[in-house]
C-alpha cells in the first residue's frame, strides 16, 4: 500500500526542502527513512529595473521570492525595419541589442530552479530611447540668379533612425522667415 501527502501550505517558490519520514507503532519510532529532497517551482520573473540606450534595452529580472538558477528570455521587436535582436542573458540581467530608434519590444521570460521551469512572464511595450537626428552634412549654397538660390546637403552621419522630413527656413537679413520648405519621405508632418 502506498501513501501520499501533499504539502501545499506556506512553501516558498524556488526552494529545496528535505523530507524525513518515520513510522510509529505501539509507542516505538522507526529510524528515519533516508532524507529525500524536493523543490518547488520557481516564481515568475518580474522586471525590477529597465534602462535604454539608442540601440539597446537592458532589464533586470527577479522572482518575487525564492531562488533561481537561470533566466531564459526571447525578444520580439518591431520597428521601421525588420529586426533580429540579439538577446543576451548574464545572471538576472537581459540585454536586447541591435535595435534602431522607434523600436518596441515584447519580452518573454521564465526562470529555472532545480530543473523546474516557472510560468512564462510577458513584458510588452519596452522601447528604446529616442535621440534627435544629427545635423546635415556638406551644406552648400549656390546663387542661381537674382531671385533664386540652390541649397544642397547630405544626410546626417548620425541619423538615429529614419529621416522622414527636412525643413528649410529661409530668413532675410533681419531674421524674418520669408519661406519655409519641407522635403519629406512619405507624408509631411507640419511643424
Amino acid at each position: 500500500m502506498s501513501y501520499e501527502l501533499t504539502v501545499n501550505q506556506n512553501l516558498i517558490p524556488g526552494t529545496t526542502f528535505q523530507f524525513h519520514v518515520y513510522t510509529y507503532n505501539a509507542g516505538l519510532t522507526s529510524t528515519g527513512h533516508a532524507d529525500i529532497t524536493g523543490s518547488t517551482v520557481p516564481d515568475v520573473p518580474k522586471i525590477t529595473r529597465t534602462s535604454t540606450t539608442t540601440d539597446s534595452i537592458t532589464v533586470q529580472l527577479v522572482p518575487s521570492s525564492g531562488g533561481v538558477d537561470e533566466y531564459f528570455a526571447r525578444a520580439d521587436c518591431r520597428g521601421a525595419d525588420i529586426i533580429t535582436p540579439v538577446t543576451t542573458v548574464s545572471g538576472n540581467t537581459l540585454t536586447i541589442s541591435g535595435l534602431a530608434p522607434a523600436t518596441t519590444c515584447n519580452l518573454t521570460a521564465f526562470t529555472v530552479y532545480a530543473g523546474l521551469n516557472s510560468s512564462v512572464a510577458y513584458f510588452t511595450g519596452l522601447s528604446i530611447s529616442e535621440s534627435e537626428p544629427g545635423q546635415v552634412g556638406g551644406l552648400v549654397v549656390q546663387s542661381l540668379s537674382s531671385t533664386a538660390i540652390s541649397v544642397t546637403w547630405n544626410k546626417p552621419t548620425q541619423a538615429n533612425g529614419d529621416i522622414i522630413q527636412y525643413s528649410v527656413y529661409v530668413t532675410n537679413p533681419v531674421g524674418t522667415c520669408v519661406q519655409h520648405v519641407q522635403l519629406c519621405s512619405g507624408i509631411c508632418v507640419h511643424v
